[in-house]
């Protein structure tokens, strides 16, 4: 099952709160055999074999289905750049995020 973080729930939220008024829309992934997300879409509401995952506060995540196996352990997180432009990254549960890196003085 994929994890999702509150930011990104919150991201996906406000998109899909702006994208469409379906009840069912969510963002859609597809993802490599490394984890690495190679699409990220919004759409209104999940295909055939997608696996639906909820995430904080109601948001619906939709994994295509040959991509399931690549999400297992991972949590979906996201960053919002100075732009607006929006990036999702799978990282394993429990690793670290850096937020900022520290240089040895």
């Amino acid at each position: 099952m994929l994890v999702v973080s509150e930011f990104a729930a919150g991201v996906i939220r406000q998109m899909t709160d702006h994208y469409s008024a379906a009840e069912e829309s969510g963002l859609r992934i597809i993802v490599g055999p490394t984890a690495f997300i190679r699409t990220a879409s919004l759409v209104r509401g999940p295909r055939d074999g997608d696996l639906v995952c909820e995430a904080p506060g109601g948001v619906l995540v939709f994994v295509d289905g040959r991509s399931v196996g690549a999400v297992r352990g991972h949590e979906l997180d996201a960053s919002v750049g100075s732009d607006g432009a929006v990036r999702f990254v799978l990282r394993p549960r429990g690793a670290r995020h850096v937020t900022r890196l520290e240089h040895a003085a």
